[in-house]
């Protein structure tokens, strides 16, 4: 059964943005309260495992990051960019 809706009926209670965003932080709050319940519970009941996840994250950021900063040129990345400069500077007798 379909409801229709005329402008001679009365619109519902429209809440203000204040009393939505209020409702929405009370919401958010109480997910996040009954996430970290569950997640102090399942470190409880699973320590190696949480060892374990955390561990592989740490070691993923840190692959991350080293291949980050490995792009960066090294000191002997530097010295062998350099090398035909070198050898124009070395004295006759060592050139090859």
């Amino acid at each position: 059964m379909a409801q229709s809706f005329t402008n001679s009926d009365p619109s519902p209670h429209m809440d203000s943005p204040s009393e939505r965003a209020s409702e929405f932080g009370e919401e958010v709050l109480d997910r996040t309260t009954q996430a970290a319940a569950a997640t102090v519970d399942a470190v409880r009941e699973h320590p190696l495992a949480t060892l374990a996840i955390v561990a592989g994250v740490a070691f993923a950021i840190g692959a991350l990051w080293k291949i980050g900063s490995s792009r960066r040129e090294t000191t002997m990345g530097s010295l062998l960019s350099r090398v035909g400069e070198l050898q124009d500077q070395l004295p006759r007798r060592w050139r090859t």
